[in-house]
């Protein structure tokens, strides 16, 4: 099986073909040549050309459910000889409505757009020149109640401290709160904080088990006394609450959200520099406090909250895959533009992405691993006609 990655212009082409439209003696000249590059490319201009194919081709896609896409394509690897593959690149590219539309149907039409190209064959755009960076991992730095640091990754099993009511200890890679004694005296907090390209685990002393994702934070007691459990977050953050009806669970997601819960399991994005911050239950039930106006929303399991300024509003049909990729060890752009690409970019290779020139309106529709190098990210965005230059202080160029 051939790998193909179609341009943004040779989608134009297409579309303008499927409709009929005339095309220049240029525009002919290029959808010519690109056809004449393989079999798999003039068969799929001559099967556009047919109107029973097309609807067939709809209809297909429509009824084509997100698993059952990846089984296809692993069907047909195996039916070609090839090895099952891992999770791979599988971007659809779109710069106005009809390009989606014209995606669409490619992908119908059984043409999988990976994240990479053959340079042997690919002439339309210079080679990228990077330094690469590799992913992100898992660490942290834990501030203790007297302002100490420690850095977790760089530390192996055992004892970290012991603060007030609990024993601090690392194991295999995950942070525990072991409950020493009853927590005397006043409430001691510390602060558990994922730098980019970090993400960390930690389980409270209430057997509460947190994931962070990477430039994220967790304030929490090192004890939890009283008759409720409050912890502070900023970023994204995963939770399985430990059930205990008499002592309610409260997660303040920085200055917009407060979550309510008795044991359940659910996800908060809450970073600044989102638009809104958004929580997405799983199991059992929250309910998610708007701190500006004290609106509230009752969630059940698949829902999701969301709080943009004064407003809070409840999606029922949220993409639970793509809230959790990043727990998983996957990157899912389904529908993201590209400055929310470039977000979880920042965040994961530890980088600052810079614009050059005017923004061009890209969508990304697909997944990938996190265990990735940047440069086959960048790779993969060359193919949809961004240029990406990786200084030496850290900064990402990106122009159309």
């Amino acid at each position: 099986m051939a790998d193909i990655l179609i341009h943004s212009d040779i989608i134009d082409l297409l579309y303008k073909r499927i409709q009929a439209q005339e095309l220049s003696v240029r525009e002919s000249r290029q959808l010519e040549e690109w056809g004449a590059r393989s079999p798999e490319h003039a068969r799929l201009i001559t099967d556009l050309g047919n109107d029973v194919f097309l609807m067939q081709a709809i209809r297909e896609r429509y009824q084509l459910k997100k698993e059952s896409g990846w089984e296809k394509i692993q069907h047909e690897l195996r039916q070609d000889g090839m090895q099952e593959a891992p999770v791979r690149p599988i971007f659809f590219f779109r710069k106005k409505w009809f390009r989606y539309a014209a995606a669409v149907l490619l992908f119908a039409t059984g043409i999988y757009l990976w994240g990479k190209r053959n340079p042997a064959t690919d002439t339309s755009t210079p080679q990228m020149v990077v330094t690469d960076l590799a992913p992100g991992s898992e660490g942290a730095v834990l501030t203790l109640a007297d302002g100490t640091e420690v850095v977790l990754d760089s530390l192996g099993n055992g004892v970290i401290a012991n603060q007030s009511g609990a024993v601090v200890v690392l194991r295999n890679g995950q942070l525990n709160y072991d409950p020493a004694a009853e927590a005397t005296g006043s409430i001691v907090y510390n602060i558990m904080r994922t730098p980019k390209g970090r993400q960390f685990s930690v389980t409270l002393p209430d057997g509460t088990r947190v994931w962070l994702n990477a430039a994220s934070s967790l304030k929490y007691p090192t004890s939890f006394s009283g008759n409720e459990r409050r912890v502070e977050l900023t970023g994204e953050g995963y939770f399985e609450v430990a059930p205990d009806k008499s002592k309610p669970f409260f997660v303040k997601a920085g200055n917009q959200a407060e979550v309510q819960v008795l044991g359940t399991k659910f996800n908060v994005n809450a970073y600044h520099d989102e638009p809104g911050t958004n929580t997405t239950l799983l199991e059992g039930h929250v309910r998610v406090n708007n701190l500006e106006t004290g609106t509230l929303a009752v969630l059940q399991p698949g829902q999701q909250a969301r709080i943009a300024g004064q407003k809070i509003s409840v999606s029922n049909e949220p993409d639970l895959e793509k809230v959790m990729a990043w727990k998983n060890g996957l990157f899912n752009f389904e529908g993201a533009d590209l400055k929310e690409t470039m977000r979880q970019l920042e965040r994961w290779y530890d980088i600052e992405v810079v614009y050059e020139g005017t923004i061009p309106d890209v969508h990304f529709f697909g997944k990938m691993s996190r265990k990735v190098n940047l440069s086959t990210v960048l790779t993969a965005l060359k193919g949809f006609g961004l240029q990406c230059r990786l200084t030496a202080e850290g900064k990402l160029m990106v122009s159309p």
